[in-house]
């Protein structure tokens, strides 16, 4: 049966999103989209998606949203100060505005990274309740398209 399941939660300072879609399939064929953070945590949720699904062709889209003051992040200081000096250097050479420039840099890539952190143990037994929870709500989806199905034929 075809079906969607989707459940949002507050676990700290993130904010997960499940989103789970299902269409009718003999065998389970699953598509994983999972942020970094949950990477280590990948087998398990394959697992859970599969005992709690058991069969169609399903769309996993997981998604976590952190707040921007707790969100960890590196500087790569000296990649930083080449960017600004060769930057600095084209701008005089082109008599361009330098008034501008750090804001600029620090947009270019790998100067400033997101610092990847592990979940706590508490975090991610949240999280597999979410989860199951989105698992519970496509099922239910599943359940009443089976009925309504039934009730045309």
């Amino acid at each position: 049966m075809t079906g969607y399941g989707r459940a949002e939660k507050n676990i700290g300072d993130k904010t997960f999103l499940v989103e789970l879609r299902s269409l009718n399939g003999k065998q389970f064929d699953l598509r994983l989209q999972i942020p970094a953070l949950l990477k280590p945590y990948e087998f398990e949720i394959r697992n859970m998606l599969n005992e709690g699904l058991e069969r169609g062709s399903v769309e996993c889209l997981i998604n976590i949203k952190q707040s921007g003051a707790s969100k960890p992040v590196t500087i790569n200081t000296d990649l930083l100060k080449a960017y600004y000096q060769s930057v600095t250097t084209v701008a005089n050479e082109i008599n361009a505005p330098v008034n501008d420039l750090l804001a600029a840099v620090l947009r270019l890539p790998e100067v400033v990274i997101n610092s990847t952190e592990i979940l706590s143990e508490d975090e991610w037994k949240q999280f597999e309740k979410l989860l199951g929870e989105a698992i519970g709500l496509l099922n239910k989806h599943r359940i009443e398209e089976g009925k309504a199905l039934e009730t045309d034929l």
